[in-house]
């Protein structure tokens, strides 16, 4: 699992291009949340937990963190601020 945040472009379709970018990587998020950006009014901080397991087609050909990387990289074209906040095992 992989946890990120990232603010949208004030524009519209921005968030549907976001989340775009982890379709397009095979990329299955399992919680999307929003936060008021403080002192900015109408702007969200989106709060995303990304699944990297084997379970996804595309891991069985590069490694998680591989992956992740290219979409992160592919959603600094797409959004305003991204922050990794962290990848850790999902204990069950």
């Amino acid at each position: 699992m992989a946890t990120i945040a990232f603010v949208a472009k004030n524009q519209s379709g921005a968030l549907h291009k976001c989340l775009g970018v982890f379709s397009d990587n095979g990329l299955n998020l399992t919680r999307l949340e929003s936060r008021p950006v403080q002192g900015q009014p109408w702007r969200y901080m989106f709060y995303a937990d990304i699944e990297l397991t084997q379970n996804n087609k595309n891991l069985e050909k590069e490694p998680a963190e591989k992956i992740l990387e290219v979409a992160l990289k592919q959603l600094s074209g797409e959004a305003e601020d991204i922050r990794h906040l962290g990848t850790y095992r999902e204990i069950n």
